[in-house]
């Protein structure tokens, strides 16, 4: 992960540009030169945002809000389709701050602020994996792919500023694709920082796994096998 840091003169100098700062193994954050070193500037201000961009600038020098000196990255942040992944989620996960400067110590702490807002789906999700299957039974229709995050739980981060657009299919019966329900979720997108539930029917998440041993039905010779694909032979396959 890494963050990057701006640092802004009284004056609307800038003095620090999109520096890049890496979390590492030993829990710090470090600069392109391996240290923890922040310049200090009489005065300054200093924002940083999340995740890492590899060419970013502000116009607005004179802010007093990292919402505002970050606003045209946050107004036009799309969070990708495909969050399926821990990695692809939090890449989608814009974060801005403003530091709290320590003039005496010459030192600043960042808090990070989310931008975007999050939408979870809890089901109670079954996977259906006999007779050679591996179905489950609340799919998500692309492009969307959330984050599986728990038994059951679903996320997906979206831009608070766009209107909500997610479908998908409940199979309903395990073994008979085509019993099966489309469902939608639309709407207004919660606030920055901000998330909300879905449930179905008002269940907690949860995942079922239904297995059985498969079951083959056709006509064979005393003593044969009976394969899957429903002709018979003597060898055991």
């Amino acid at each position: 992960d890494a963050i990057c840091i701006f640092a802004v003169k009284p004056d609307g100098t800038v003095v620090l540009a999109n520096a890049k700062y890496t979390y590492d193994s030993t829990l710090k954050w470090l600069n392109s030169d391996s240290t923890e070193n922040l310049p200090y500037f009489e005065g300054a201000k200093y924002f940083a945002y999340y995740p890492y961009q590899e060419s970013l600038a502000s116009t607005k020098y004179d802010a007093t809000t990292a919402e505002t000196f970050f606003g045209t990255l946050i107004s036009t942040w799309a969070p990708a389709a495909d969050q399926s992944t821990q990695a692809n989620y939090t890449a989608q996960d814009l974060m801005v701050s403003m530091a709290t400067v320590d003039a005496t110590n010459h030192a600043a702490s960042f808090a990070m602020a989310h931008q975007m807002s999050m939408i979870e789906f809890d089901l109670p999700q079954y996977h259906y994996t006999y007779n050679d299957a591996d179905v489950y039974r609340f799919t998500f229709d692309a492009p969307n792919k959330p984050y599986n995050i728990a038994d059951g739980k679903y996320r997906l981060l979206v831009n608070p500023n766009t209107s909500l657009s997610v479908t998908g299919k409940n199979q309903y019966n395990s073994t008979d694709a085509t019993m099966t329900k489309g469902w939608k979720i639309s709407g207004a997108a919660p606030a920055a920082s901000k998330y909300k539930i879905y449930k179905y029917n008002k269940a907690s998440a949860s995942l079922t796994q239904t297995s059985r041993q498969a079951v083959y039905i056709g006509d064979a010779t005393v003593g044969n096998y009976l394969y899957n694909d429903g002709t018979n032979g003597t060898t055991f396959k």
